[in-house]
């Protein structure tokens, strides 16, 4: 059987299951595809290969629906940084997905309020409301430089992070595009060795 024949065969099996396992196996392959490239699976600080290292659980909240899924670790032998590998539809230490963040920033640019019917079930207000200030005290261009995309402005919002967090913070990395030094598959790395509240706490 040829490799595409394989995830064709592992795309249908999805149709049979529930939507959180579905998010879990669509998540595994993803794994397996970051893993399997020797130009991707390298650490985003000192560029050495990485090690498996677990897994930990990680809850989203979606349209349809909230779940919590297992997300790997990652870890660096060389500089001891651990991080965990998230898909591109999870924001680093928030709850809610990208479409969500994106929905609250072209909001915010547009000077509209942030309703809750807006974004998906279980959205907390003051999380979005969290998420905007921090976006625009660390990119403070944004709005006056008009709202592009959510994701054209992930790269600089990622690297204010880490330097203000003095390198350990999340390395973006999205859809092949290098950012950095690391060129990887659309997830990010969300590195470990400072917990979520130093690196959102300097307001």
């Amino acid at each position: 059987m040829s490799p595409k024949d394989k995830r064709l065969n592992q795309i249908r099996s999805l149709s049979d299951i529930s939507s959180q396992e579905m998010l879990q196996r669509i998540y595994d392959l993803l794994f397996q595809a970051f893993c399997s490239s020797e130009k991707l699976f390298v650490c985003p600080f000192c560029g050495h290969d990485l090690h498996c290292h677990g897994s930990v659980p990680r809850t989203i909240k979606l349209p349809c629906g909230t779940f919590t899924i297992s997300i790997r670790r990652v870890r660096c032998p060389h500089c001891r940084h651990v991080h965990r590998v998230l898909p591109d539809i999870f924001i680093p230490y928030y709850l809610f997905s990208s479409e969500d963040a994106s929905m609250a920033l072209k909001k915010s640019a547009a000077g509209e309020p942030l309703r809750l019917a807006d974004f998906s079930p279980d959205t907390e207000s003051s999380s979005l409301y969290r998420f905007v200030q921090d976006f625009r005290r660390r990119f403070p261009e944004f709005p006056s430089s008009g709202f592009r995309s959510f994701f054209s402005l992930v790269p600089k919002f990622i690297q204010r992070l880490q330097y203000e967090t003095n390198g350990s913070s999340d390395t973006s990395v999205s859809n092949g595009a290098q950012w950095g030094k690391t060129m990887v598959f659309p997830t990010f790395l969300s590195s470990e060795s400072v917990p979520p509240s130093a690196i959102l706490s300097s307001r």
